[in-house]
C-alpha cells in the first residue's frame, strides 16, 4: 500500500517534467551566428574575404574575386580599399569583420 502511495506521485511529477532541448557542443555561439539583415542579403551582394596591401597595390577578395581600386563591383565602382573595408562609389561599403563594429 505505501509503494502505491508512492508510486502514483511519483509518476505524476515525472509526467510533468520536461527535458530540455540538448544543446551542440560544436555549434558557435550566439554572437557568431549570422544576422538577420546578413541573411537578407540581396543575391548579387557581394561578401568582402580578404584584402591585400603591399605597398601602394591594394587587392580586394569578394565572394572568391580579385578586384582593384577603380573595378566595377555590384552595379558601381570601386572608390578605395582600406585594410578592413572597401568603399563603392555610390555610397555602399563592404567591411571585413562588420560583427566587430568599429574599424580596426
Amino acid at each position: 500500500m505505501l509503494v502505491r502511495a508512492l508510486l502514483i506521485p511519483s509518476l505524476l511529477l515525472c509526467a510533468s517534467v520536461q527535458a530540455q532541448p540538448l544543446q551542440d557542443p560544436t555549434r558557435p555561439p550566439s554572437w557568431m551566428q549570422p544576422s538577420a539583415s546578413v541573411e537578407k542579403r540581396s543575391p548579387n551582394a557581394g561578401v568582402l574575404q580578404s584584402i591585400l596591401i603591399n605597398g601602394q597595390s591594394r587587392i580586394a577578395v569578394v565572394s572568391g574575386e580579385k578586384y582593384r581600386e577603380s573595378d566595377p563591383l555590384m552595379g558601381s565602382t570601386i572608390s578605395t580599399i582600406t585594410r578592413d573595408r572597401v568603399r563603392l562609389s555610390d555610397g555602399r561599403e563592404l567591411v571585413l569583420f562588420p560583427k566587430l563594429g568599429k574599424s580596426l
